[in-house]
């Protein structure tokens, strides 16, 4: 896949994740689900935390099992929101497909950003 190509499905995946996202909270008159958004935006932090320590200590192994775990817990969570708000019907069953379409097209483009990245740098870390 071209550069370019793969660049603008990137921007236009992100596009639809946030529209999926303010549809189902404005057609459904129910914003409860912008806590997703919030989760979603908490999701980098460990590994960003993780990153500063690597070059102040020696033992980096720790910091990295720590920040995967709760980078993992934290996609978990942008999952689970959804489904435990329509489980106690504060949103409804069509805001659940929405809400579960916009994290799917956001972890998408996460995906195909580190692919492409991975594509153009084969010396990369990840």
């Amino acid at each position: 896949m071209n550069t370019l190509v793969s660049r603008v499905l990137i921007g236009v995946l992100c596009c639809a994740s946030l529209t999926f996202l303010f549809v189902a909270c404005g057609y459904y008159d129910n914003w409860w689900l912008l806590f997703n958004l919030l989760a979603v935006c908490l999701v980098p932090f460990p590994t960003w935390m993780a990153m500063t320590q690597k070059d102040a200590l020696a033992i980096r192994g720790d910091y990295d099992a720590a920040a995967i775990f709760a980078t993992a817990a934290l996609v978990t969570v942008t999952f689970a929101i959804p489904i435990l708000l329509v489980h106690v019907h504060a949103i409804t069953v069509g805001a659940l497909c929405l809400g579960l379409g916009s994290v799917i097209a956001l972890y998408g483009a996460v995906a195909l950003f580190y692919w492409t990245d991975r594509r153009e740098n084969a010396y990369s870390g990840f």
